[in-house]
């Protein structure tokens, strides 16, 4: 059974993937609270959000931290999902954090990627 779930949210996933790039104002959210448990989907204003991407540099013990100006934020399910504007190949997962910022912890090359950390 778990089996099960597991692969409907995996298909859900990559349908909520394409729905992002192609339709990005029409996924259904009672759909996606049905079949994903995903609740809350929201598109925001990419100009209203300020984000950074977290790297940890082993060497210094240090985290820095690098502006993103996003071209796409999505929240769902708790986290934000980002595009990135002049890096257009990359997707940022990440969550609220100190100052107002989008705390991004993840980067992936591929939506699809970037979902599977959620």
């Amino acid at each position: 059974m778990d089996n099960a779930i597991q692969l409907a949210r995996e298909k859900v996933k990559n349908v909520l993937g394409e729905l992002i790039q192609l339709h990005p104002a029409t996924v259904p959210e009672d759909w996606l609270t049905e079949y994903s448990g995903v609740s809350d989907i929201e598109y925001m204003n990419p100009q209203s959000v300020k984000v950074r991407f977290l790297e940890y540099v082993p060497l210094s013990h240090q985290i820095t931290y690098h502006p993103v100006q996003p071209s796409q934020v999505v929240f769902i399910g708790g986290y934000y999902v980002i595009k990135e504007e002049k890096e257009s190949t990359y997707w940022f997962v990440g969550e609220l954090g100190d100052s107002g910022f989008v705390d991004c912890w993840s980067r992936s090359a591929t939506l699809k990627e970037a979902l599977d950390v959620i």
